[in-house]
C-alpha cells in the first residue's frame, strides 16, 4: 500500500494544510492593540512547527522557505527575513521531531518557546543589518505566550485531525 494512498487513515489532505496556513495567516495580520502586540507571537510560524513536528512528509523546507516570503511580503518586512528563520526552524524541527513526540506538552512547550527565541534572534539579527535597528528585548516576549498556548494548540489541533479521521 502506497504512504499516500486515499486509504490511508493518517494522510492529511493538502487542503487542509493549505486551510490551516491561510487561517494563522489572516491572525497574524490583525491589527492588536499596542498593549497586547509585544505578546503576539507569530501564529504561522506556530502553525509551521506543528505540521513539520506532526505531518514531517507534508511539509518540507521549501514550503517553509514559501510561507517565510508570504510573511516577508505581508509585513512588508525585508526579503528573505522570514524565509529564512522559517526554514532554519523548520530543519531545526525536522531533525528532532521523533524525540519532540516522544516528550510530554510541558518539555515540548518549552523547546517551542526556545524555538521561537531563536525565531525572534534571527529576526533581530537580520534587521540589525538591514536598517541598524534594535527593536528591544521585547521582541522576544512572544516566546513566552507561544510556550504557554503549545500543550493548548497542540491538543486542539490533534482534536481536530482525530475528529476529521472519525468523520470518514
Amino acid at each position: 500500500m502506497n504512504a499516500y494512498s486515499s486509504s490511508n487513515p493518517y494522510r492529511v489532505s493538502a487542503w487542509f494544510i493549505t486551510l490551516s496556513f491561510a487561517i494563522t495567516f489572516f491572525i497574524d495580520l490583525i491589527a492588536w492593540p499596542k498593549e497586547y502586540f509585544f505578546w503576539m507571537p507569530e501564529f504561522s510560524l506556530l502553525m509551521l512547527i506543528y505540521w513539520v513536528l506532526h505531518r514531517p512528509d507534508s511539509i518540507n523546507l521549501g514550503i517553509a522557505f514559501c510561507l517565510g516570503l508570504i510573511m516577508d511580503f505581508a509585513l512588508l518586512s525585508p526579503l528573505g527575513q522570514h524565509a529564512i528563520s522559517y526554514s532554519i526552524i523548520a530543519y531545526l524541527v525536522s531533525q528532532q521531531q521523533r524525540q519532540l513526540l516522544l516528550y510530554h506538552f510541558g518539555f515540548q512547550a518549552i523547546a517551542v518557546g526556545a524555538l521561537y527565541i531563536l525565531h525572534a534572534a534571527i529576526m533581530v539579527t537580520t534587521r540589525l543589518f538591514y536598517d541598524q535597528t534594535f527593536y528591544g528585548w521585547t521582541y522576544f516576549t512572544p516566546a513566552i505566550t507561544i510556550a504557554l498556548i503549545w500543550p493548548l494548540f497542540n491538543t486542539l489541533m490533534v482534536n481536530i485531525m482525530h475528529w476529521r479521521q472519525n468523520r470518514r
